[in-house]
């Protein structure tokens, strides 16, 4: 997949895909953010769905969830 054209180079950097599973039929993505960028990007879900969507050429994203990647 294509993450740094579907998200854009800056939050490419700070994000990154976890997982891709089907639950209660739907196919949820999980992505992992930095604290900055976890709000910004979660008020773009739509449009982030539409461009994975529209990159497979069918409906493989129902659902984004974002969660907050943990330093250690």
């Amino acid at each position: 997949m294509n993450w740094t054209s579907i998200i854009g180079k800056e939050y490419a950097e700070r994000c990154h895909v976890s997982s891709l599973k089907k639950i209660n039929h739907k196919n949820v993505l999980t992505v992992y953010c930095s604290d900055a960028s976890l709000f910004e990007l979660s008020y773009s879900t739509l449009e982030i769905k539409e461009k994975i969507n529209g990159f497979f050429l069918r409906n493989v994203v129902d659902i984004i969830k974002f969660k907050k990647l943990l330093q250690t």
